[in-house]
C-alpha cells in the first residue's frame, strides 16, 4: 500500500492517491477495503470492493484526508475461507496549497455515475421498492430485479458487484439501454441491517462508479421464531397455571373476582401470551434501531 499526497486544502485536508498492489500468490475474492479514520475522510471513496483480486492486480483511488495518518483495512476470502482483517497505516504528508498547483476537479464528478435506478420485488407481484432516507427498503431472503438506465450517452457495459453474505447478483440480458440484474438476498438477521452495493459503468469517458444503499429488514418469521424461542418456557408455565384454575370451572366462575385479584393468576396469563408480547418488544426495538440508523 502506498499513499502519495497531491496537494493540501486549507481547513479541508490533503488529497492523496492510494494504491494497493497484490504481491502475494493467492487469489482473493470479495475483497473489501476500508479507509480510516472514517470521520477524517472529507471526499472520495472511503470503501472499495472487488469481486476478485488476483496476484499482480493493483487498485488506485483518491481520497481527501484531514489526518496525519491513513489506515487501510482489508478483508476477503481465500480459497473460500474468510480471512482475518489486515490493517496497514501510512503517513499523509501535507504539501503546497492547491492554489499554487494545476487546477483539477475537487470531487471529480466525471467519475460518479448518473443513472436512473428502478428496483422491484420479484416475490411480491413486482412491487416497486420504496426509497427511505436515501436507502432502498428490502426484505431478507427475497428476490429483486434491479434496472440501471445510464444517462451517459455512450455506455459500453454496467457491472453490479455481489456483496458476500448479503446479496448474490445475477446479470440479465441488456434491453434498450437498460442493464438488468437479479438480486437474491441471503442474509437474515434478527434486526434490520444496512449495506451498500457498488456498480460500475464503462463509458467513453472512462469508468464511472455508483452506490446503492440498502436497508434490509428481517423476514416475517425471523422475529417470531426468536419470540417463540424466548417465550416457549413462559407460555408452558402460564398454560399450566391457567389449567389448574380452569379444571374447576364452576368454582372459577363463582369466585371470578377473587381469582382476578390473585396476582399469580394474572401473572400466568401474562406468561401464556408472552410470545406475542416479546414479538411486540422486538418489533418496537427494531423500529427504534432503524430510526437510529438514519
Amino acid at each position: 500500500m502506498t499513499v502519495e499526497p497531491n496537494c493540501t486544502y486549507e481547513h479541508v485536508g490533503t488529497k492523496a492517491d492510494v494504491r494497493v498492489e497484490h504481491i502475494g500468490t493467492n487469489q482473493l475474492a470479495n475483497l473489501r477495503l476500508q479507509l480510516s479514520p472514517q470521520d477524517k475522510i472529507r471526499a472520495g471513496y472511503a470503501e472499495q470492493y472487488r469481486a476478485e483480486f488476483k496476484p499482480g492486480d493493483d487498485l488506485h483511488f483518491t481520497a481527501v484526508v484531514d489526518a496525519d495518518q491513513l489506515a487501510l483495512t482489508a478483508e476477503g476470502t481465500n480459497d473460500g475461507q474468510v480471512t482475518s482483517p489486515v490493517t496497514w497505516t501510512r503517513p499523509v504528508q501535507a504539501v503546497q496549497t492547491a492554489t499554487a498547483m494545476t487546477t483539477y476537479r475537487f470531487l471529480e464528478p466525471r467519475k460518479l455515475s448518473d443513472a436512473d435506478i428502478e428496483l422491484r420485488s420479484i416475490s411480491e407481484e413486482a412491487a416497486v421498492v420504496p426509497l427511505q432516507h436515501g436507502a432502498y427498503v428490502l426484505k431478507a431472503r427475497q428476490k429483486y430485479r434491479l434496472v440501471i438506465r445510464p444517462r451517459h450517452p455512450h455506455v459500453e457495459d454496467v457491472h453490479l458487484l455481489s456483496h458476500h453474505g448479503v446479496a448474490e447478483v445475477e446479470s440479465l440480458p441488456v434491453r434498450e439501454g437498460a442493464w438488468e440484474f437479479q438480486l437474491q438476498l441471503v442474509s437474515n438477521s434478527t434486526w434490520s441491517t444496512t449495506s451498500v452495493l457498488h456498480y460500475a459503468m464503462v463509458t467513453s469517458d472512462g469508468l464511472q462508479q455508483g452506490e446503492l444503499f440498502l436497508l434490509i429488514r428481517p423476514s416475517a418469521g425471523r422475529q417470531w421464531t426468536l419470540a417463540a424461542t424466548l417465550g416457549a418456557a413462559l407460555t408452558i408455565k402460564g398454560l399450566a397455571g391457567i389449567g389448574l384454575v380452569l379444571t374447576n370451572p364452576e368454582g372459577f366462575w363463582k369466585t371470578l373476582a377473587a381469582t382476578l385479584e390473585n396476582f399469580s393468576f394474572l401473572l400466568n396469563i401474562a406468561y401464556f401470551i408472552s410470545i406475542p408480547l416479546i414479538w411486540i418488544v422486538i418489533w418496537v426495538g427494531n423500529y427504534i434501531w432503524e430510526v437510529l440508523q438514519d
